[in-house]
């Protein structure tokens, strides 16, 4: 049978047309208005997923801008919540984000009862959009207790058989590209052991197979007025089918192919339809949110297929969306294609083993790339079963924001298998239409209801009037506070604050050189957000992960370290960090001079060097830049006893540059300061991640550990391009060990990949 073409082999330079002026700019302002607003995307790389009781869970956080792909450059404030299997709230934690990254951990206490919780990360910001960005990860606590498993015994011949029509329906008389996917009870793909295709007549017109994730695309002609029966020998025998629907007569569908350089589509009709598309122009619109381009094409009354290319350079990285639009800018058909041309830069991220010893491993961790990358890494033994991730950070931020449905074994697409792009497409197309709903573009875009929060304020009012000639200094050595503030009818609010949580302020009433207590009440805003679990992306499924009698030894010996701290004596010049430490460091108690206030002192000592003359560049407290103002800075208002130190010295761009040393409570005490100052402790507040450690096992060859033990967790890693780092990890009688990279280059290209590491050097 002879087949009509029309091939239109474009570059989208040629896709705009003036006479299209007019719908052009309806749909386009439509779609530019609803993602006007960026969405943030969060990540959670998790040190693993399983967990026992007494251990903690280590994350690092990403939150990511839509509209760039690179890390969010203003989010900061980041809620993590844990969730029961019930969707109850158990805890939320506020993570501070900056430049797009933070980290924290969360304790297994024995508050952790239940087997199973989900971990969920989000923004208040992200509330204001209908689709879901959060992060949302499965958690389970493994236990010595037996568990009752829900009975399935009913159920363990259920199968799911779903047949998606490519672009969403079926034409007569044409070839139709039909994706299909069997799915258990459990939500896993099944392999099948045959398929066959049969007619009304029960005759067998063609035959099909599946991946190992139960997924198949089938092309195939359907004659009008034919239902076909798509039958699957399961692997246990039993056969099960599947009908598509009836065909529409008039109408059009699509196909995608794949190609080295190209995507070519096929636009496809019947004879019937030509009747009532000749001269009507389509339009095909290419978009994922953040950009979009056009191709219009017009029937003519002859040719039934259509094929446009699509050169993979003009399109962006990741999912693109090809919607159809009739010539009434109605969406008439939809289909998701992933396209992939940036450079991986997992596979220039190279680890070596510098040395080794009894008890450790020194690492060496290189970027070949030329990005600066920033990354997290998890250690665990080689044969561990407690990293059972949902996403990796390329998923999370390539696929799940536009995909309506749940991905099994999401990291396989995102391996190095020949066949894992043949494989991905199959999986767009059974999803069907993108997450973005065409409706709620045209009639819904979002509202602001949900204000972006930066930090935490705090409101402060007092039960007694402040005078004209009084002042309260606002102190914090454990949030590097130091604020002298002049209150407006015995009320002020501290902005933007970033206090850490079951942390202290102290306050007290200032005139002239006099202090008194004030007592204070405080009030605090974006603390929390109110957050939901979307039930339905819950695992009902239950397994044993050991047997109890196995596990119940380990369990009973188990010793969680509690918190070190290491004392040494005080020596304030060995807090001077980084630049500073190569400047004069000068103690008020060293020095006589006239003056109470640390403005005094600094005039003193600096009129004995030539930095007199320099302007200030810079001030720092406790090695963090809290103020570039010399003049106007409360800080130079601040009584000495409140001051350890001073260092100061010549910047690297010319002017000065100030570090000042405030106490700590504990030092405070000691100078008997702490009678003037009221202190208020703060519940709330940001997270203080702890630095990692791990729990003392009391066997690195036991089953348990093995399975579910971690080695070592190490974030915040940053390596310059063509550079490495450093760093040692315990061995823990570990031949072979499994290395979990997750992280993000300077450019925004992602990196997800694992290596394994052998603890013997290769001589």
């Amino acid at each position: 049978m002879k087949k009509n073409y029309i091939i239109l082999f474009l570059t989208f330079a040629l896709f705009y047309l003036p006479t299209a002026a007019q719908e052009l700019k309806n749909i386009d302002s439509l779609y530019s208005n609803y993602f006007e607003n960026t969405r943030e995307i969060p990540f959670l790389h998790l040190n693993k997923t399983s967990f026992i009781s007494g251990e903690e869970i280590w994350f690092q956080a990403y939150v990511l801008e839509q509209n760039s792909n690179k890390l969010h450059p203003t989010t900061s404030n980041l809620y993590v919540s844990v969730f029961d299997d019930q969707g109850i709230l158990k805890q939320q934690q506020l993570v501070n984000i900056k430049n797009g990254i933070g980290n924290g951990n969360i304790a297994i206490d024995s508050s952790f009862t239940k087997r199973t919780y989900y971990l969920k990360a989000s923004t208040n910001w992200m509330r204001n959009f209908k689709e879901d960005n959060a992060y949302t990860q499965k958690i389970k606590v493994v236990s010595s207790e037996k568990k009752e498993i829900t009975n399935k015994s009913s159920q363990k011949n259920y199968f799911d058989f779903q047949l998606f029509p490519e672009g969403g329906h079926l034409i007569a008389d044409a070839k139709n590209s039909i994706g299909l996917l069997i799915k258990d009870i459990d939500n896993n793909g099944v392999k099948i052991k045959k398929g066959v295709i049969k007619n009304r007549k029960g005759e067998i017109i063609g035959q099909f197979s599946n991946n190992d994730f139960g997924l198949s695309v089938k092309n195939i002609f359907v004659p009008k007025n034919e239902i076909l029966t798509f039958e699957a020998t399961l692997p246990s025998g039993k056969i099960i089918e599947k009908q598509t629907p009836f065909p529409k007569e008039n109408g059009i569908t699509i196909n995608v192919k794949r190609f080295k350089e190209h995507f070519i589509l096929n636009i496809i009709t019947n004879k019937t339809s030509l009747k009532v598309l000749n001269s009507k122009k389509y339009r095909i619109f290419v978009h994922n949110t953040r950009s979009f381009k056009n191709l219009y094409f017009t029937f003519n009354k002859k040719s039934t297929n259509y094929l446009l290319g699509l050169n993979k350079k003009d399109l962006p990285n990741g999912i693109n969306i090809i919607t159809v639009f009739n010539e009434n800018n109605t969406p008439v058909l939809e289909r998701l294609i992933y396209n992939e041309f940036n450079e991986d830069i997992s596979e220039k991220i190279n680890t070596n083993i510098l040395k080794t010893t009894t008890d450790s491993l020194f690492v060496s961790i290189s970027n070949n790339s030329n990005q600066k990358i920033k990354i997290s890494t998890s250690f665990l033994p080689l044969k561990s079963k407690a990293n059972n991730s949902k996403h990796t950070i390329k998923s999370a931020v390539l696929l799940k924001p536009y995909i309506k449905g749940n991905i099994e074994n999401v990291s396989y697409y995102f391996t190095n298998n020949t066949n894992r792009l043949k494989n991905l497409d199959a999986l767009l197309l059974t999803q069907g239409w993108s997450k973005y709903d065409w409706n709620s573009i045209f009639n819904s875009p979002p509202k602001t209801n949900f204000n972006f929060k930066n930090g935490i304020d705090i409101t402060v009012k007092f039960n007694q009037s402040i005078k004209p000639e009084q002042t309260v200094l606002v102190f914090s050595g454990d949030n590097n506070i130091i604020k002298n503030i002049k209150p407006t009818n015995n009320t002020f609010i501290l902005k933007n604050t970033f206090v850490k949580k079951n942390t202290n302020i102290e306050f007290t009433l200032r005139e002239k050189n006099r202090k008194y207590k004030i007592t204070p009440a405080l009030s605090y805003s974006r603390n929390r957000i109110y957050d939901v679990l979307n039930l339905d992306i819950t695992d009902k499924k239950e397994m044993i992960e050991l047997e109890p009698s196995k596990f119940k030894n380990y369990y009973n010996n188990v010793i969680v370290l509690d918190e070190v701290v290491v004392k040494t004596k005080t020596k304030y010049d060995n807090e001077v960090k980084g630049l500073a430490s190569s400047f004069r460091f000068r103690e008020p108690k060293d020095i006589m001079f006239p003056g109470t206030v640390l403005s005094d002192y600094i005039s003193f000592f600096a009129g004995e060097k030539s930095y007199t003359n320099n302007p200030l560049t810079g001030v720092f407290l406790n090695n963090e830049l809290i103020t570039k103002d010399y003049l106007y800075s409360p800080l130079f208002d601040i009584d000495l006893e409140e001051v350890r130190g001073v260092a100061y010295g010549q910047a690297p761009g010319g002017g000065t540059l100030l570090y000042i040393y405030s106490y700590s409570r504990d030092e405070l005490r000691k100078l008997n300061i702490n009678s003037k100052f009221s202190r208020v402790n703060i519940n709330v507040g940001f997270a203080s991640a702890k630095e990692y450690y791990t729990p003392k096992y009391p066997s690195y060859s036991n089953e348990v550990y093995i399975n579910y033990g971690a080695i070592f967790w190490k974030p915040n890693i940053s390596i310059d391009s063509n550079n490495s780092m450093e760093f040692s990890i315990p061995r823990n009688n570990q031949k072979e060990m499994k290395l979990f990279i997750e992280g993000i280059t300077s450019k925004g290209n992602l990196i997800s990949t694992q290596k394994i590491i052998a603890t013997q050097l290769k001589i």
